[in-house]
């Protein structure tokens, strides 16, 4: 991976659009700043555009502080292709809600980048990491030498030291082998013995396979004599249920023909009682053909009278309906009438009405021109009130920037004060607790006046903005009194104004549309008063009723006989039923007559049936005396037949039952084998994964690939030492040493070799050791870049190098010369001015109170 191009937006100590980094030119550089300025921050930049991940705790403290998102676009090179990343973050928007990330990659074609972005940040991630061909891990522990890491591995005891080596060099995963093999054995051991449970079990069952075939057997024998006893007694309760079956046919004859002697009984019953009705018929009509004349008499001047009354009734209803009309045209008369009374009324109150309001119009635009000086007033006050708000806004933002001021200082005072306090525990000749350069007294002296004097003066500066602080305050307070006070005052002046302006207008127009109104109210009252003294209304009504009267009179309707003719009919009306009997008696005679012969036929037939159903109810009474007996029979018979039918069932089932068990021992005897074969596999498997366990351990494959590594990583560390040193020094690494017992044990020595002889590298400290570590870091780098099968084309170095002195620091610039052509991008992160600069660029990240800034030099 070759960095091209960095953008940072919002990110750690760079706020807003930080001035783009272009790393095209460089290829050798430094980056350098005061401490927390931000040079690690590009770096971090960098890793969590590719990777997601930096040395913050989570996504949300990258975000510079007081904004709501950050982004980073990172452009790379990678296998002679030019990639993009944007990777976005904002924090979350309520208490319980989670930041929201995004992702995106692009690749360069022809100029335009193309996107490569998938549906999930997950798979984007891993397409990231395709391209790279490392992980983040892989990429700190090679190509970026972080701060305070260059001797994570050689400041260990010898006894850790393959372990922090295995770390390094991802050898974990065998760790994790390890375990999943040991849990495989641990499960192929459980199914073992599962298996052999299941097998014992299984041969235990099998032991009674003789049993039960000799039961089976048994069980046949006894079904079959069963079935043979069942169909014996099937046999014969087939013949009783028939004997019994005819026996009940005779009972049911028997029941039809009692039934038949109940119908023909009541058969005879009701045509007597009929014969009897007809004879009473007979004789009541008799008697009323015998009074036949005077009903007819009566009958007829019933007729007569009823025809007089109905035509009386015609001309009651007549005069009836003219009458009901006549009322009708009378209310439409009477109501036309109250109309118009009602309208003068309401006209006389209208004229009086607008006659008043007409009055009220000189008075009203008095009222009206006594109210402009007020209003011209009430502007004016609403203007002052504006510029007392204008001045209160301004006041606030200078007393807004007089505290960040002061805040910012007494910012600058507390760093100055950690400063000292640093300077106050380092003893005389000591090194500069702040860049690691050696100071002499009188330089400490000199570091200590300086600051104390920038302390001072600070001090003065908050003195004097903390006094126009406190008369700003004062005069905002006395505006946000006084400002309220004449909103309040010229809000209810307004509110009353506009009320008063509002309520004139109405009533002026009210007054000048009443005086314009008053000619047409008189005028209309005048009509209605004529047209009321001449009764003109309501014409066609008046000569209705007129017309109606007239022919009321022309019916010459006769009350007192109307009601003479009602007593007469009501007198009349009996003999009218009488007529319908006598006509009812005349049609019906004959027939009656001949419904009393026609009974007296059907009884005498009625009692020969009766005598002959007797006969044949004394006969079939006799034939069923034999019924209980059978009946008895054949209960006995179903009885015992139920009985061996649940002998024949149970033996059935139990020969179900018994086969279904020598089916199951014999499909448990296959079981069994396939068991023993899983038993003999999960035996080999525990085996195998026990094997693997050892292997993956630390005393197997992974001590294998520390062997292997050595060699190279001793080499290549050799290599730079030797350009660090100018020869004088070598290092060689020893895995194993003898024991005061004389055994051989693991171990991870470092042994160097100089002028004065070989020693352990716990002898050696200062700049040789830190030469010694970073000598053994590069060459960890390279070694874990061509494991990872990714070149190394980008070194990043961010270490303290405060402990080297002159000759070391120069021994270390050859040495990054001397690499300098094995990469591509050499960034270094350092403070020292001698390694400023030692480079042909650099680049300064300056803090400033609006977030650091980047300049390229």
């Amino acid at each position: 991976m070759i960095p091209v191009n960095l953008r940072m937006r919002n990110f750690m100590p760079y706020k807003g659009d930080a001035q783009a980094l272009c790393f095209t030119p460089i290829h050798t550089t430094c980056i350098s700043g005061d401490n927390g300025a931000g040079k690690s921050s590009i770096i971090d930049a960098i890793t969590w555009a590719l990777w997601g991940k930096s040395r913050a705790k989570s996504d949300d403290d990258l975000i510079h502080q007081g904004e709501n998102e950050t982004e980073v676009e990172f452009d790379f090179s990678s296998g002679g292709q030019l990639y993009r990343v944007i990777r976005k973050h904002a924090r979350p928007k309520g208490k319980r809600a989670s930041g929201q990330s995004s992702l995106d990659l692009f690749i360069c074609n022809e100029g335009t980048y193309l996107p490569l972005t998938t549906e999930r940040i997950s798979q984007t991630q891993e397409k990231i990491g395709s391209i790279l061909h490392m992980d983040y891990d892989t990429f700190t522990n090679s190509a970026y030498l972080r701060q305070g890491h260059a001797d994570e591995f050689t400041r260990q005891p010898p006894a850790k030291r393959k372990e922090v080596l295995a770390s390094i060099l991802g050898l974990s995963v065998y760790d994790e082998y390890e375990d999943k093999a040991r849990e495989k054995a641990r499960e192929a051991e459980q199914a073992k013995l599962q298996l052999s449970a299941g097998i014992a079990e299984i041969e235990t069952e099998l032991a009674q396979r003789p049993a039960r075939e000799e039961e089976l057997k048994q069980a046949e024998a006894t079904a079959a004599e069963i079935d043979a006893s069942v169909s014996e007694k099937e046999t014969g309760l087939k013949q009783l249920r028939l004997e019994v079956q005819a026996l009940e046919g005779i009972r049911t004859q028997l029941a039809q023909c009692e039934a038949a002697i109940k119908r023909n009984n009541e058969d005879l019953r009701r045509e007597q009682e009929r014969l009897e009705q007809s004879k009473a018929h007979v004789a009541e009509y008799q008697k009323l053909l015998d009074g036949r004349t005077a009903i007819e008499s009566d009958y007829q001047e019933l007729q007569k009278a009823r025809r007089l009354y109905d035509e009386l009734n015609q001309q009651a209803r007549q005069l009836s309906r003219l009458s009901e009309k006549k009322n009708q045209y009378e209310k439409a008369r009477d109501r036309a009438q109250s109309d118009l009374n009602t309208q003068h009324k309401l006209i006389e109150n209208s004229i009086q009405q607008l006659e008043a309001r007409a009055a009220k119009l000189p008075g009203l635009r008095a009222e009206q021109q006594k109210l402009a000086p007020v209003r011209q007033a009430n502007e004016q006050t609403e203007a002052d009130i504006k510029a007392r708000r204008d001045e209160s806004l301004q006041k606030q933002s200078a007393l807004s920037k007089l505290a960040a001021g002061i805040s910012r200082l007494k910012q600058d005072i507390a760093e100055i004060d950690e400063k000292l306090a640093l300077l106050a525990e380092t003893e005389g000749g000591a090194h500069c607790p702040l860049c690691e350069t050696d100071l002499g007294s009188e330089k400490l002296e000199l570091v200590e006046s300086k600051y104390a004097r920038e302390k001072n003066e600070k001090l003065q500066s908050i003195k004097r903005s903390e006094g126009d602080l406190s008369k700003l305050s004062a005069e905002i307070k006395s505006l946000n009194v006084e400002i309220p006070r004449l909103e309040a005052s010229q809000k209810q002046e307004s509110y009353t104004l506009t009320s008063q302006e509002s309520r004139l207008t109405q009533a002026m127009k009210e007054a000048v549309e009443a005086s314009s109104s008053l000619e047409g109210e008189r005028q209309k009252l005048a009509q209605i008063e004529e047209t009321l003294a001449r009764q003109d209304y309501a014409r066609p009504e008046q000569e209705t009723i007129a017309r109606i009267e007239a022919e009321m009179a022309g019916l010459a309707y006769d009350e007192k006989k109307h009601d003479s003719l009602q007593q007469e009919v009501e007198r009349l009306k009996p003999c009218e039923e009488e007529k319908q009997r006598l006509d009812e008696a005349l049609k019906l005679m004959a027939q009656e007559k001949e419904n009393t012969v026609r009974s007296k036929a059907v009884i005498a037939d009625i009692n020969a049936r009766l005598a002959e159903d007797s006969l044949t109810q004394q006969q079939l009474a006799g034939k069923l005396s034999a019924l209980p007996e059978m009946a008895q029979k054949l209960a006995e018979a179903e009885a015992d037949f139920k009985r061996l039918s649940e002998e024949q069932k149970s033996a059935r089932e139990r020969l179900a039952v018994l086969r279904e068990q020598i089916k199951r021992l014999a499909e448990m005897e296959k079981r069994s084998a396939e068991k023993r074969k899983s038993l003999a596999e999960a035996a080999e498997n525990e085996s195998i994964y026990r094997q693997l366990a050892q292997i993956f351990g630390k005393k197997g494959i992974q001590a294998m690939l520390i062997e292997t590594a050595l060699p190279e990583i001793e080499a290549e560390a050799n290599r730079l030492l030797s350009r660090m040193t100018d020869g004088r020094m070598a290092l060689t690494f020893e895995t194993q040493q003898a024991t005061k017992k004389g055994d051989i044990s693991e171990t991870l020595d470092i042994k160097i070799a100089d002028e004065l002889g070989t020693r352990n590298y716990e002898m050696f400290s200062g700049g040789e050791a830190f030469r010694i570590d970073f000598s053994v870091r590069i060459a960890l780098s390279r070694l874990l870049a061509r494991r990872a099968g990714a070149p190394l084309p980008t070194l990043i170095i961010d270490e303290g190098f405060g402990t080297q002195d002159a000759d070391g620091i120069e021994k270390l610039k050859e040495a990054i010369n001397s690499v300098q052509d094995d990469f591509q991008k050499i960034l270094v992160i350092t403070h020292i001015d001698e390694l400023k600069d030692a480079f042909p660029t650099r680049i300064d990240v300056v803090k400033t109170a609006d977030g650091s800034t980047i300049e390229v030099s």
